[in-house]
């Protein structure tokens, strides 16, 4: 009870931190798509695009069965948001502010936006949340498990992303609490368990297409800690699979619906342009200057530390462990792969935000055993670093500067390849500078009401995180010594197979 009790505290003080700094305006044209989505399933029942047209250059749409112009994108964010534009519908008259719309007619701002990009700010602070429960879960320390979330929160491009209406949160919660709820019933068992991690990535699917490869690694990790009896691992597994049939179900209404065919998601030809060289793509994506994941969250250097220095510990050999790393293996081929790897004009490699909280679990074994103050300077250093880099990001408004890269594809290119062009030393040139307007919602809706929100947001973070020092000290100094601790819980979980018979009245 006490960890989720550290779990909700880490939840509350990252949202009130996310919604102190949104700047919830649309930037691309895939959060309007999106947004335009959830609008249609609400005011008028379907999936069309209002302004979606031949001329309309950042919403072009996909010509449907009917004739209406679509989204590509999956249904996932935009039936996540239906509460929230509901919501914003509810406020809109609170909100003082004049609507922003770009020349093709599609809206930036209004007094209803707001309200929509709540649901990035709560599901970011979900995904930190749980990353500290699957932590504590297996094996690691309450402390390690609140501290390795904050730097998630605060420390990764899950900051950013939680200030966007893009997908990729969405996708990386439906990912680790499919794993986590895999870990739990690995340990207590419980079908309600299995279902929920099974709907979970169903999720993730209905969000991103792409995501429908990362069923193969969950059925290896259920057929490889399974009950050994062969008719209730058959059973474990259909129960897990049932709600990813479910969500292909919706996902298959949803194409239909568009275009007349379950299979055809709007994608087209380019669902399968994975013609990128493997190791040029897998550059760009880790180490590149301009989308390098180790460049904008340099936090990750510490799961890079632990993997290599701490190898042989039984936090390595735990099979949840491996399953988490063999999902962001496969993200990491897979994008590396596709022909637009850098995923668009965006902050940094975004196609990656999902998988970020998986391959800090890697810093686990580094957290824990840091008794040296050297070490635990080290670390905080790399904490320091990484958290600037993320504050850059979101009070500095960037999108100008893509706008000036899109002009030509050798500016672009330069922003990718080259040093001295990386959006991060620029942004932290201009952040340093103090010659920029803060990228935050009342400043982009001129709204003194929204003004008011978010401060008093920044207020509610500084009492949340004072309830998080709170649950912390509660939980005391470390009980066990780590190695012991960890050696406990994971060791169970690494020899799963062996015991597993002994439950198999749970199934």
């Amino acid at each position: 009870m006490r960890t989720v009790q550290t779990a909700a505290a880490l939840m509350a003080t990252l949202f009130f931190l996310y919604v102190a700094t949104a700047r919830a305006y649309f930037v691309y044209g895939d959060d309007i798509q999106m947004y335009y989505v959830a609008q249609s399933i609400v005011e008028r029942g379907d999936f069309s695009m209002p302004l979606a047209g031949p001329a309309n250059a950042m919403v072009p749409g996909i010509v449907g069965r009917d004739g209406r112009r679509y989204s590509w994108f999956g249904i996932g964010q935009s039936l996540a948001a239906i509460p929230f534009y509901a919501l914003g519908k509810i406020t809109a008259p609170l909100i003082d502010t004049v609507p922003v719309v770009d020349k093709y007619g599609n809206v930036r701002t209004s007094s209803s936006t707001f309200a929509l990009f709540l649901l990035n700010a709560a599901v970011s602070a979900s995904i930190c949340a749980t990353f500290l429960l699957v932590v504590v879960e297996l094996g690691g320390s309450q402390r390690t498990a609140a501290f390795l979330g904050i730097v998630l929160g605060v420390g990764t491009m899950i900051w950013h992303y939680s200030t966007m209406f893009l997908s990729e949160p969405l996708t990386g919660l439906g990912i680790i609490v499919s794993i986590y709820a895999l870990v739990t019933y690995s340990r207590r068992a419980g079908r309600i368990r299995l279902a929920a991690s099974g709907f979970a990535l169903g999720m993730a699917v209905a969000t991103r297409s792409m995501n429908a490869i990362l069923v193969i690694p969950f059925l290896v990790y259920l057929l490889l800690t399974g009950r050994q009896d062969p008719r209730k691992m058959l059973r474990s597994i259909t129960i897990w699979f049932f709600p990813v049939l479910a969500w292909a179900g919706v996902i298959g209404y949803y194409n239909y619906a568009r275009f007349g065919s379950a299979l055809e998601s709007g994608y087209g030809r380019v669902a399968f342009m994975f013609n990128t060289p493997l190791l040029t793509g897998a550059y760009g994506l880790l180490l590149s200057p301009g989308r390098g994941v180790l460049e904008y969250n340099p936090a990750l250097i510490l799961a890079l530390v632990g993997g290599v220095v701490f190898w042989n510990r039984t936090w390595w050999r735990t099979p949840a462990v491996w399953l988490a790393a063999s999902v962001a293996g496969t993200y990491i081929i897979l994008y590396s792969l596709w022909f637009q790897w850098w995923g668009g004009g965006v902050w940094g490699p975004r196609f990656l935000v999902p998988v970020i909280p998986l391959l800090l679990l890697g810093a686990v074994p580094l957290v824990e055993e840091a008794r040296a103050s050297r070490t635990r300077f080290a670390i905080a250093v790399c904490f320091a670093v990484s958290a600037f880099i993320q504050i850059v990001s979101v009070v500095v408004p960037f999108d100008a500067y893509y706008q000036v890269l899109g002009g030509s594809a050798e500016a672009f290119a330069e922003s990718l390849w080259e040093p001295a062009y990386s959006p991060i030393y620029l942004q932290a040139r201009i952040f340093l500078s103090g010659h920029f307007v803060p990228a935050f919602a009342f400043v982009i809706y001129h709204s003194r009401v929204l003004l008011l929100v978010q401060v008093a947001s920044a207020v509610a973070f500084l009492g949340a995180s004072v309830v998080l020092v709170s649950c912390l000290r509660s939980v005391g100094a470390h009980v066990q010594a780590p190695e012991a601790s960890s050696s406990a819980r994971c060791g169970a979980e690494a020899h799963l197979i062996n015991a597993s018979s002994s439950r198999g009245q749970m199934a």
